[in-house]
């Protein structure tokens, strides 16, 4: 950015400004629930669970929550989670990416100003 016919001073403070930015905004990654330690299609081949209704909807990441017992739990309600799901029974296989889960908003912003020192060099402050 340039001031234009403004003198050399004036120039100097408020020309030469830059600014960047980065957009990113992402739905979540799908998740797939296990149906545990039951094996309904092999003995070696355990399954996916299957949703009884609706799937529960993941809590916000910076609301994980730990109950003590477990470690960080991805739902609000993990009872509630639990319940809305049941194992396959022989011969099914389940559900796959039935909970989607968090995505990501951001924005990065830069300022940088650059200083003319002389014909051939210059100074830049990001």
């Amino acid at each position: 950015m340039t001031a234009g016919n403004a003198g050399p001073l004036i120039e100097a403070l408020i020309g030469g400004w830059h600014v960047s930015g980065v957009f990113r905004w992402t739905s979540g990654f799908p998740i797939t629930i296990d149906n545990g330690f039951t094996w309904a299609t092999n003995w070696n081949i355990e399954g996916d669970a299957e949703p009884n209704g609706p799937p529960p909807v993941a809590s916000n990441p910076k609301n994980v929550v730990v109950n003590g017992v477990g470690g960080p739990d991805i739902f609000a309600n993990p009872a509630a989670a639990e319940a809305a799901f049941r194992p396959e029974w022989p011969g099914e296989s389940g559900a796959r990416n039935n909970v989607i889960g968090d995505g990501m908003f951001n924005i990065d912003t830069g300022v940088s100003k650059d200083f003319s020192l002389g014909e051939q060099r210059r100074l830049e402050f990001s």
